[in-house]
């Protein structure tokens, strides 16, 4: 797996360090969600015993009345929840690692808690009076500065301060263009791994719009770009065709090489939500505004706004009123 020399050097560094208690800590702070979980597995790779697997936890999924028991397991009978023991969290990743995304967003009354666990690599399952021990490499992350939620008291100050003891900032992919053919290649592996399919090679003109991209959406638009077209070209050579299999987004993409479309058009590029709304189109042919508000976890004016806006842009059309309606591509009307 390709990935920058720098990021490269800092993982194996961390790595060798954290090798010697098994608890290395690092907290990742980027605004996209695929390359924070990326440089998590890429160091849970380097890091952990064969065989064992990262425990990926999403900290703003999280059922509040839950964590707890998801973090400490319970006991047989607790709380009429179980005839059997659950291990949670902190024994699933013994000798491994915890991916902890969204970490400013984890229960307030449960910080104080996970914060003392750290200090002592001790807990106790709940219903239990023996305690455990457990330990394991722990990496964080968040999209927004931590230490500012700490200054506000909306995040605990200690709790920050056991998390953080390494910070490792991703900044915007616009100013890391050196980076970018590193990272292309990078997420062609990941996604493949993760999907299953071979990742085939870019063409030149492949290549070439992805490098003079300006990718308004960040390295989540990157991402969905290259899971769109990987599917697309399943293990073939991925084309500018498969870069945006929707043809009116491909008729923005494409002539991004030129100085005068750069300043014209990018206001009409979809973004990531609207990504999001066309790859799950690409897989099931049409979408709802329920469907719509569960795939990105927004209300239904914002679901509304997104479909009318690439309705708006000719790329989906709307077919039926009310409740019924659905969205589609504009050749695809379903009986």
């Amino acid at each position: 797996m390709e990935i920058h020399p720098s990021l490269d050097r800092f993982i194996r560094r961390l790595v060798e360090a954290g090798s010697r208690d098994g608890q290395a800590r690092l907290h990742i702070r980027g605004n996209s969600p695929a390359e924070r979980r990326m440089i998590a597995s890429l160091f849970h790779s380097m890091a952990a015993p064969p065989g064992k697997r990262m425990i990926s936890v999403d900290c703003g999924e999280m059922p509040v009345a839950y964590t707890e028991a998801l973090f400490f397991g319970f006991v047989p009978g607790f709380m009429g929840w179980g005839r059997t023991q659950r291990h949670g969290y902190l024994l699933g990743a013994q000798g491994a690692t915890l991916y902890l995304d969204e970490v400013g967003r984890l229960d307030p009354d449960f910080q104080t808690r996970f914060s003392r666990f750290l200090e002592e690599n001790r807990f106790r399952l709940l219903g239990s009076e023996e305690e455990t021990e457990s330990r394991f490499h722990l990496i964080s992350a968040s999209g927004t500065d931590l230490s500012l939620h700490v200054d506000m008291g909306k995040f605990s100050g200690d709790l920050y301060f056991r998390l953080s003891q390494v910070i490792l900032d991703l900044p915007p992919l616009s100013s890391r263009t050196g980076e970018l053919d590193h990272i292309i290649r990078f997420f062609l592996e990941e996604i493949g791994r993760i999907e299953g399919i071979p990742p085939g090679p870019l063409s030149p003109e492949a290549h070439r719009l992805l490098m003079e991209y300006d990718f308004p959406g960040d390295l989540e638009e990157l991402f969905q770009i290259l899971r769109v077209a990987l599917s697309e070209a399943n293990g073939a050579t991925i084309t500018p065709d498969h870069l945006a299999p929707f043809s009116p987004v491909l008729r923005h993409l494409s002539p991004l090489s030129s100085a005068k479309s750069r300043s014209a058009g990018l206001q009409d590029l979809p973004g990531i939500e609207e990504i999001e709304i066309l790859n799950h189109v690409n897989h099931h042919g049409h979408i709802t505004n329920a469907q719509c508000r569960r795939i990105l976890k927004v209300d239904r004016f914002r679901a509304s706004y997104l479909l009318k806006k690439l309705d708006a842009m000719g790329i989906l059309t709307c077919v039926g009123r009310g409740r019924s309606a659905y969205y589609t591509r504009q050749a695809t009307v379903l009986s």
